[in-house]
């Protein structure tokens, strides 16, 4: 600024001056820690508009940028008579922090004065509430000072001051904004309200600057700065939110507490079917907004998969005095909660809503929340069910070997060419082979279109809870080998795993594969769902010799030959009347006719009812053994979709 200004400075806590709202000035810091410290001046500083002139000096308010101890301070001056120029501000170097016993000041802060200690008090309380201390747009809510700027700010502030140090008076006819009007006001008038007890909770030290001379020769006052007495956290406003589509919190006060309001939000419902209400509720804790300012909370719902889309809106004005759980902080400041609630909702169907939230005070945003990946804010709107949706029963059936014996299919394979693979399938190795076990799954009944993921872990058949290695794959219908569409649209077929062994089987040691089927898109029937990774299917079982391998120096024997399949259906589906159930299941070793895929064959149905009552399996292919390599050539067989219907007894989910 050129021309002669009048400055002296007071320290505010914790504040980066430079920074263009106060955001991101967080901190804690004691000024009576600091004492003694050396205190640099920085150059860094913010001018506010002439305000008055002495002696024919133009005088502008200044908050000027410093270092004490390493940290960013500003300060403001509370000498108004004692005149600095831009040249002298520039060359004032380093002070150091001294007590109020060493002010030479000559105003209603000095030793003198009878009521300097309550002078002194005022002035900090004064700093402490206000600019840079308080953020730029809390301190414009308060005093209704919509588009408060910086430079305003600092000249309301350092006005105050002055009032209160020099009995300064801001002219009302100077060519000031209103805002800084109603922020010089306001601050004077809560400074007067301000308790004793508000009061000496400040105390105050002070800053000698090295002698200054004027250019007329005259000798000046070391510049003087102060600072607050008590440790000091500076919070920015901030918010956090819950969104539901019912009102649990409609109970809840002013004199509610933590545990009242967070039970509460365990009855929030994060879920309803589409079309059943319209309206979203949403809790909104209000952290540290200022207190007495007429704040409005909006909300709007918006498409999770593309949140510039708004469905609905809505809003609420914001009372601090009657926020749920109001809580009033030390730096004058309120915490709460509030609630907003949004339309929109029956415009989600069968798909999710997020929910963004804005704080202002008229126009002026304050506090903004729009996160679509807020778990919190997030809403569901499943469809309602229909007769027509899949009920599909996936299951899993699966044979392990140390050779990828099916490595020839394609999409295209037929029953007998999965046969054929399967008989050069190696279950026995000697120790010295390298140990990755390829694990052929069957996957039955799976929606045509889906994402599924097929994880496998190989386990110590003496210890099942001994993972001895890992292997997924992740697929769609396209991936499958040896497909068959079904008349429902739904799709069975192969999909085969690669296990290597971390820990390898020594000598005369077996290992048994273990699987689970699931997918992020859709549920075990084949419906849509949004909670995260489903479970489809899972085959765990420890006793399936189709499921083992072998290390020892020749094959292993396996008794009576092929042992039956084991199938795991996850979750087991009531069935109403006589709807069928898709089912693909493996015919015995002698049918011979793999074409009958579309055929009824109720000997197939008593086969695997008799099977379930006698040993708790299903039906599954005969596959051959290399260790039978005498038994005759086995065939899969498929049953109609309709082969199990309601009253049958249906495969229980093996754990």
């Amino acid at each position: 600024m050129m021309g002669k200004t009048m400055r002296r400075v007071l320290v505010t806590l914790l504040t980066f001056i430079l920074a263009i709202t106060s955001a991101s000035m967080n901190g804690v810091a004691r000024a009576d820690s600091l004492r003694g410290q050396a205190v640099t001046f920085t150059g860094n500083t913010v001018i506010g508009s002439p305000i008055g002139t002495v002696n024919g000096f133009e005088v502008s308010p200044v908050l000027f940028g410093m270092e004490i101890g390493g940290k960013p301070f500003g300060g403001y001056c509370i000498e108004y008579y004692v005149p600095i120029d831009d040249q002298q501000v520039a060359g004032m170097g380093t002070s150091r922090l001294q007590g109020w016993d060493q002010f030479p000041g000559e105003n209603n802060l000095s030793n003198s004065n009878p009521g300097a200690n309550k002078a002194r008090q005022q002035v900090s309380w004064l700093v402490l509430n206000s600019y840079p201390n308080v953020a730029l747009e809390q301190l414009a809510a308060k005093y209704n000072a919509i588009g408060l700027t910086q430079e305003e700010a600092v000249t309301a502030t350092q006005a105050a001051i002055w009032t209160i140090s020099d009995n300064f008076n801001l002219d009302p006819s100077l060519d000031l904004s209103q805002r800084v009007f109603d922020v010089y006001d306001g601050l004077l008038k809560d400074t007067a309200n301000a308790t004793p007890e508000e009061l000496e909770s400040v105390q105050s030290a002070i800053i000698l600057t090295p002698p200054l001379v004027d250019d007329r020769g005259t000798y000046n006052h070391q510049q003087t700065v102060i600072a607050a007495d008590r440790e000091i956290k500076i919070t920015p406003a901030s918010m956090n939110t819950t969104a539901g589509w019912n009102n649990p919190w409609s109970h809840l006060g002013v004199n509610s507490t933590a545990d009242e309001i967070a039970a509460a939000t365990q009855k929030v419902e994060k879920t309803v079917e589409a079309d059943q209400t319209d309206d979203v509720y949403d809790l909104v804790h209000l952290d540290h907004i200022m207190a007495g300012a007429d704040y409005t909370l909006e909300g709007s719902l918006r498409r999770h998969a593309a949140p510039e889309e708004v469905l609905g809106t809505g809003s609420t004005k914001v009372n601090t005095d009657e926020l749920i759980g109001l809580t009033r902080n030390g730096d004058g400041s309120v915490s709460g909660y509030a609630v907003v609630k949004i339309s929109g909702g029956k415009k989600l169907q069968g798909e999710p809503g997020v929910v963004f939230e804005t704080l202002k005070v008229g126009d002026q945003v304050v506090l903004n929340h729009a996160d679509p990946s807020d778990r919190d804010q997030i809403v569901h709107a499943p469809e309602k069910p229909k007769q027509e949706r899949y009920m599909l029963t996936p299951g899993l059936r699966t044979h392990a070997a140390w050779n990828d014996a099916w490595s020839t299919l394609t999409a295209d394979s037929d029953a007998s060419q999965v046969n054929e693979a399967t008989r050069g399938a190696v279950k026995t190795v000697d120790e010295g082979a390298q140990q990755t076990i390829h694990d052929l799954v069957f996957v039955d009944n799976i929606h045509a279109e889906a994402e599924y993921q097929l994880k496998a872990s190989a386990r110590s058949t003496t210890d099942t809870e001994k993972v001895l290695g890992t292997g997924s794959k992740t697929f769609t219908s396209v991936d499958m080998l040896a497909k068959t569409h079904h008349q429902n649209g739904s799709v069975s077929g192969y999909v085969v795993v690669d296990i290597p062994l971390q820990e390898k089987l020594a000598m005369n040691q077996s290992a048994v594969v273990f699987e689970d089927l699931v997918s992020s898109e859709v549920n075990a029937q084949g419906n849509p769902s949004a909670e995260g990774e489903n479970l489809i299917a899972r085959h765990a079982d420890a006793s399936d010799r189709d499921q083992m391998v072998h290390v020892s120096e020749k094959p292993a024997e396996v008794p009576g030959g092929s042992t039956p399949w084991m199938s795991s259906i996850v979750p087991l589906i009531p069935l109403i009347g006589a709807i069928p159930v898709l089912g693909y299941l493996f015919g015995h070793s002698g049918s011979s006719n793999s074409n009958e895929s579309h055929s009824s064959s109720s000997n197939n149905q008593n086969n695997s009812s008799s099977k379930k009552e006698q040993g708790g399996t299903s039906s599954k292919v005969n596959q051959p053994q290399p260790e039978n390599s005498g038994s005759g050539r086995q065939t899969i067989k498929s049953v109609p979709s309709g082969s199990l219907t309601a009253g049958q007894n249906v495969p229980a989910y093996i754990g």
